[in-house]
């Protein structure tokens, strides 16, 4: 990139949000450009994009409750075949084999289902987000182009994989206890409906249910997809449209509160260096390697409804 065109572009993004132009340290000419946003620049990106996730947190926990309540139908359905199964046989539920039936579900048409509802989501969010960076930035690359790149197709593919595997293994809990103390059709019925208004709502629980899933299952799935998904997209999307820019670098930038994660407290936020690297490698946060905040190659652990974002650098 044209380093006059991208210092243009920087102090007009610094005029909007100050009034006034960044100032950065001249660099030598042999040296890449590194060009450094200011702490107060970074604050207010961060603030914005943080802003557009939340703003779509509604949109993403109704999608999820909705895919929810289509899963639950579908397991009720297996359940009903692996039921008229069993009355052919004269014989009890074969769990095992339900379990297998479960899974090839949520593995195949299931995992389908979750990405046709969230495709026009996850395209909507990097689509404002973009948009927010280009005029913050002074861009004007077509945001839209993401979509039509690999990262997206395999992001995509990838989406609900974590999602429909943590549902497979709360029912297979579900028929091991099912198992263990020889659950009528009824019972599993009643189990499953429990299990997935646990994930809708979070409530609706008597005491005796609500410890049953506390100690078994993550509380209010829905809230969580919500909160991790949105920013996670947002990342996603970010970290594509700086390479497209032809960013040299990228910056980890830390959520500067309570909540955040002590492995994510890095950045002058929190009295630390600042933690950047090379636009195509990884950071190393948590003990993990990731390509931005969120990043779904890391554990559920260091990255669910993570709050950090990521910012350009050495455009």
């Amino acid at each position: 990139m044209d380093v006059k065109r991208a210092a243009e572009a920087l102090d007009r993004m610094a005029a909007i949000l100050y009034g006034a132009p960044l100032n950065y340290a001249p660099m030598a000419k042999a040296a890449p450009v590194q060009r450094g946003l200011t702490q107060e620049a970074k604050g207010a990106l961060w603030t914005k994009a943080d802003r557009i996730a939340t703003a779509w947190e509604k949109k993403f926990g109704d999608a999820a409750a909705k895919q929810f309540e289509r899963d639950k139908r579908e397991l009720l359905a297996l359940l009903s075949e692996a039921r008229s199964k069993s009355l052919e046989r004269k014989s009890t539920v074969d769990w095992q084999d339900y379990l297998l039936s479960v899974n090839d579900y949520l593995a195949t048409a299931g995992d389908e289902e979750w990405r046709k509802t969230f495709l026009p989501l996850m395209q909507a969010i990097i689509l404002a987000q973009g948009e927010s960076l280009n005029a913050d930035f002074g861009m004007a690359f077509n945001v839209r182009n993401l979509f039509a790149e690999q990262w997206f197709d395999e992001y995509m593919l990838r989406f609900a994989q974590p999602i429909n595997a943590t549902t497979g293994d709360d029912i297979s809990r579900l028929l091991q206890t099912a198992t263990e103390e020889g659950w009528s059709i009824p019972d599993m019925q009643k189990g499953l409906a429990v299990l997935f208004d646990q994930y809708m709502n979070g409530g609706g629980l008597t005491d005796e249910e609500r410890k049953w899933f506390q100690d078994r299952t993550p509380a209010y799935r829905r809230e969580n997809i919500a909160r991790t998904e949105t920013m996670r997209a947002s990342n996603a999307g970010s970290h594509a449209l700086f390479r497209d820019w032809g960013a040299l670098q990228k910056e980890w930038y830390s959520t500067h509160d309570d909540r955040t994660r002590p492995e994510h407290r890095v950045g002058a936020v929190w009295g630390q260096p600042a933690l950047v690297v090379g636009i195509d490698e990884m950071f190393s946060i948590g003990g993990e390697r990731l390509d931005y905040p969120g990043d779904p190659a890391g554990s559920p652990g260091n990255t669910c409804q993570c709050r950090c974002t990521v910012l350009p650098a050495g455009l």
